[in-house]
Order: C-alpha cells, then structure tokens, then sequence
C-alpha cells in the first residue's frame, strides 16, 4: 500500500498536547482498513529459563509409542528419537504473554525468537512443529493429550495435532545448539 501522511505534514513538530492524525492510503487492490501506529520500536528480549518459579517456566513432557499411556511430564530430559524408543517431546510456554513484567507484552511483534537446548547424543535431524491441539504435562501420554482426552494423532504427529509447516533441527551432533523458533512463535 502507498501511504501518505496529509496531517500533520511529514517532519514538523507541534508543541501541543493533542494532534490530528491523517492520511491517505490506497492500494492496487482496494485497501479495506488502515490502523496508525505512533511511538517507536521498543526492542525487548526475554530468556526464560525452566525453573519454575515465574511467568517463563515451561510445561514439556516426553511421550513414547513404546509406553503409549505412560505419562513423563515430570521428568528432567526430553528424549526424541524416531528410533527405539520412538519418542517426542511436547514443549509450551502457557504464561508467555500477559501484562506481567516477566512476559511478553501482548499484541507485540515478534522479530525473533529461539530455543536453546542441549544435545547429548548424535542423531538424525528433527522437526519441530506448532501444536494445535492443547494437552496437560500432567497427563499428556503417547495416546492421550489430557486425561480421558485423545490427541486427534497419537502422538501429536499428524496434521489434525499440528501444522503441516515444520522447522528443522540438526543434533546430528552433540552440544549445546540454538534453534530459529521465529515462524512458531510468530503464530
């Protein structure tokens, strides 16, 4: 869209409390609404660590075909692995935005965001994906996503459980590596 700022003209300044905001906005293909934002880019970069004691603690849980009712949400490593035994790992962040100085403010744009993690054995690269369907790391198995609650895929891996669009990962190697989690976090 091309849009021109018609009020106050482009570059002035006004000593007063209150302006008039205007402007004319078109497009080729027949602009339907326009919003005018004023301010500037506030840039603001959160690490949330799992320690459970504020706004960025996470919920995770490893789910395994092998034991498909068994629930591991208490444990302390994420295995995923498409080998035996074929595992994933279910991650959120369930008070990542909100009004507390700990979150993200809500309604901001994300321009990045990534996921650190720790890869202690070689393997194949993996695919990560946004969920679509919500689930309780107190509850969350293989079959189910909450008590009584079946994921519409076991194990949260088809296209009813989660978005067909995934991001590859590479622990083909072992260490510490960082993660683009941008387009997930985005949505």
């Amino acid at each position: 869209p091309t849009v021109i700022l018609t009020n106050p003209a482009n570059g002035s300044v006004s000593a007063s409390t209150t302006v008039a905001f205007a402007c004319d906005a078109t497009d080729d293909i027949g602009l339907l609404g326009a919003a005018l934002y004023t301010g500037r880019l506030v840039e603001i970069q959160k690490q949330f660590r799992q320690d459970g004691n504020f706004a960025g603690a996470t919920d995770d849980s490893q789910i395994t075909v092998d034991t498909p009712t068994t629930n591991d949400g208490a444990g302390t490593v994420l295995n995923v692995d498409g080998q035996s035994p074929h595992a994933h790992a279910v991650l959120k962040y369930p008070n990542l935005f909100g009004n507390d100085p700990s979150q993200v403010p809500l309604g901001i744009e994300i321009v990045s965001a990534t996921l650190t993690v720790n890869c202690f054995n070689p393997g194949n690269p993996m695919t990560a994906y946004r969920l679509l369907e919500d689930w309780v790391e107190t509850e969350t198995t293989w079959n189910n996503r909450s008590a009584g609650v079946s994921w519409s895929n076991p194990g949260a891996d088809g296209a009813a459980s989660r978005d067909s669009a995934g991001i590859t990962w590479d622990c083909t190697t072992s260490g510490v590596k960082t993660f683009n989690l941008t387009p997930i976090v985005q949505q």
